[in-house]
């Protein structure tokens, strides 16, 4: 008789990870199908990733089944796998969350922040204009890809598309600390700005 055996495991089937900074626990849970067939077959798996991750973490390719594997040598290896995602997208975040604490001390407190979106919106004030900056880092490859920076002109605001702008071509290097990008970012926004006004004057 043929049949599906489903192993959701304690152990086995269940893999967890320890979030960082609270000491909250992830729980990544691992869904394995074995078909009952007089030839061997590789198992199907599914990989449940908890909901505070969806969304955030990148896709993950799960490590191939070996021949002849069970699930206590095949869960050791998605162990490390997961880990490593998991440390990269902390390291990714702190990174973007810095990137904000360092605008934040040149532009001021923003009127929005999402931390999960990773975005912000601040208030600036250029020869009198007042100006919207919507910054956008929610791309999961930062820091190598850049923000996308909007400027809008608050008089303009639903008046036609001449209000804002969207910016991507700004001086940038993933190999600079949060700080030094948002200076940088900072700097480059005193000249754009002014540049901004006067296109739409």
């Amino acid at each position: 008789q043929q049949g599906q055996q489903q192993q959701q495991g304690q152990g086995q089937g269940q893999e967890q990870q320890k979030g960082q900074g609270q000491g909250q626990q992830l729980v990544f849970k691992l869904h394995a199908t074995f078909k009952l067939t007089a030839a061997a077959a590789d198992p199907e798996l599914q990989l449940e990733v908890p909901a505070p991750l969806l969304g955030l973490l990148p896709a993950v390719s799960l490590p191939p089944w070996g021949p002849h594997m069970c699930l206590m040598e095949y869960t050791p290896r998605l162990v490390d796998l997961l880990q490593g995602a998991v440390d990269s997208l902390c390291a990714v975040l702190a990174a973007k969350h810095q990137l904000f604490e360092s605008l934040s001390s040149a532009l001021g407190p923003p009127l929005e922040y999402n931390p999960r979106d990773s975005s912000a919106l601040y208030s600036l004030c250029c020869e009198g204009a007042p100006l919207l900056l919507l910054v956008d880092a929610s791309s999961p490859r930062f820091p190598e890809d850049k923000p996308t920076l909007t400027l809008t002109n608050v008089r303009l605001l639903g008046v036609g598309p001449d209000g804002g702008r969207t910016y991507k071509d700004y001086p940038w290097s993933p190999r600079w600390s949060p700080g030094e990008m948002a200076a940088r970012m900072h700097n480059w926004l005193k000249d754009e700005a002014v540049a901004f006004l006067k296109l739409r004057a």
